[in-house]
């Protein structure tokens, strides 16, 4: 029984160093790679840092955890629940950081896409009104083109009338030489 629970605590040790370590790990890459992103300028180099740490800090949390099992005295384990409580806490606070940061980039986001819809509706508004002026103008030339038109029907009419008159004189004009062809057929019978 001692060399199973010898073994037990060996495993528990290892399991331990290897949370511990693997935490570390976390939390010295995702550093690496805040620092890295923030001398370039990245949009969400905060976001990654903190996601990064927040799940470095659930490894050593995890390891913490475990450690409660080797605890044998009251002062070990106020000492321990003491760390997971600190650690706990900064794991919630760095939630709370994601969670706002997050929704400042939604919120970022948001704001563009409503700019991009601006800029959209502008050019919209701006071909609308593009549109209308060529409606404008077309309308404008069909006025006009209907303005000759009437002029045109005018000068016909006004031609009608005159030949109308002219037609009519003609055949006043046949009339009397009708006439006269009459007379002079009567003239010349008689």
């Amino acid at each position: 029984m001692d060399i199973a629970r010898s073994i037990f605590y060996e495993l528990l040790h290892i399991a331990i160093l290897i949370f511990e370590y693997m935490g570390l790990s976390i939390v010295l890459v995702s550093g690496i790679i805040g620092f890295y992103n923030y001398v370039r300028r990245k949009a969400n180099t905060r976001l990654r840092l903190a996601k990064g740490l927040a799940l470095g800090l659930e490894f050593k949390l995890a390891a913490e955890i475990l450690r409660t099992v080797l605890v044998t005295e009251l002062t070990d384990f106020i000492a321990v629940g003491s760390v997971i409580v600190l650690r706990a806490a900064l794991a919630l606070l760095i939630h709370f950081e994601i969670k706002n940061e997050e929704s400042e980039m939604k919120l970022a986001q948001n704001v563009k896409e409503i700019e991009e819809q601006i800029v959209e509706i502008k050019e919209q508004v701006h071909d609308i009104e593009e549109h209308e002026h060529k409606l404008e103008k077309q309308i404008s030339d069909i006025e006009e083109h209907e303005h000759k038109l009437e002029k045109q029907i005018n000068h016909i009419e006004e031609n009608g009338h005159k030949l109308e008159e002219q037609i009519h004189k003609v055949e006043e004009h046949e009339l009397k030489l009708e006439k006269k062809i009459q007379n002079i057929i009567e003239e010349k019978q008689q």
